[in-house]
């Protein structure tokens, strides 16, 4: 009978310790289903997210080739001239805004490529005129801009008579979309003009 004892004692503990051991499992199964879970929800997300960033990366340089391709179209110019133009135009103004400017980077998607694309100054008489009035005053900042400006449109072909109907082209631009605060702030960066 102690035989038999020691016999149904082993078979207890071992199948108390096997149905424990399944349990044990379990939970670790359901903790890694769950993980498992989590991950296919994260790699969902991240899968949105690239699709947004990519969206708003096509939606940028659609809003980009809208706005030259009015611009260009309401000033006669060809599209590489008024991508130019609106580079030199948007210098300008960020130089003469600074942190304001963020009202017009954010109206217009991607104005850093048309600023990194605009053509290089050349050295003016306007830019001695800018020395001696002082680089900090408005007059100076004024006169460099001038001259920026007249350069250039220069080397982009386009006559300095321009400069005004691409302003009121861009700020029309913005209006029509939306964006009056970018228009008045556009007109306040160039307001020498």
């Amino acid at each position: 009978m102690k035989l038999r004892t020691i016999l149904v004692s082993s078979l207890l503990v071992t199948t108390t310790f096997s149905a424990s051991a399944f349990d044990f499992l379990d939970t670790i199964k359901e903790a890694f289903g769950m993980g498992e879970k989590q991950s296919t929800e994260q790699v969902q997300s991240a899968a949105g997210a690239k699709e947004k960033v990519e969206d708003a990366k096509e939606e940028a340089a659609q809003t980009s080739n809208d706005l030259v391709g009015y611009a260009a179209e309401q000033l006669g110019l060809s599209k590489e001239m008024t991508s130019g133009a609106l580079g030199a135009l948007f210098k300008v103004a960020k130089d003469n805004l600074g942190d304001n400017f963020s009202s017009i980077s954010e109206a217009i998607p991607g104005v850093e490529n048309y600023i990194q694309n605009a053509p290089e100054a050349a050295k003016s008489s306007l830019g001695g005129l800018a020395s001696s009035l002082g680089k900090g005053s408005e007059e100076g900042q004024a006169a460099l801009s001038l001259g920026y400006l007249d350069s250039a449109f220069k080397k982009l072909g386009i006559p300095k008579e321009t400069v005004l109907p691409l302003v009121d082209t861009v700020t029309s631009y913005l209006e029509q979309n939306n964006y009056g605060t970018a228009a008045a702030m556009l007109k306040k960066g160039v307001n020498f003009l």
